[in-house]
């Protein structure tokens, strides 16, 4: 199997104040390159988040995306994406792309 169906998020970190001097790329490799589809997520997930949001000081919400670009160097419009940055418990951070 080839890794090569990235994409390119450019975003301005949230970690940084929101540094809105230095875009920061972010690759994220297409799930559908290695399922063959990309997986349901049921509703009750994003419901958590935003729940979440609202009940955590650790939890933020940004509108920091500036640009996406597809695994076939193709522009997407950035309105209809959520970026979601994590860390687990073992710090440990993760990144999932995903339309609205």
């Amino acid at each position: 199997m080839i890794m090569n169906n990235f994409f390119s998020v450019f975003t301005y970190t949230p970690w940084d104040n929101l540094n809105t001097k230095l875009l920061t790329e972010v690759k994220l490799l297409s799930l559908k390159s290695i399922t063959k589809t990309f997986p349901v997520i049921e509703p009750e997930f994003f419901d958590d988040l935003l729940s979440n949001l609202y009940n955590f000081e650790h939890y933020s919400w940004v509108q920091c995306i500036k640009r996406i670009v597809g695994p076939n160097n193709e522009d997407y419009d950035i309105a209809p994406w959520n970026f979601i940055w994590a860390m687990d418990n073992e710090r440990k951070n993760f990144s999932i792309l995903n339309s609205k």
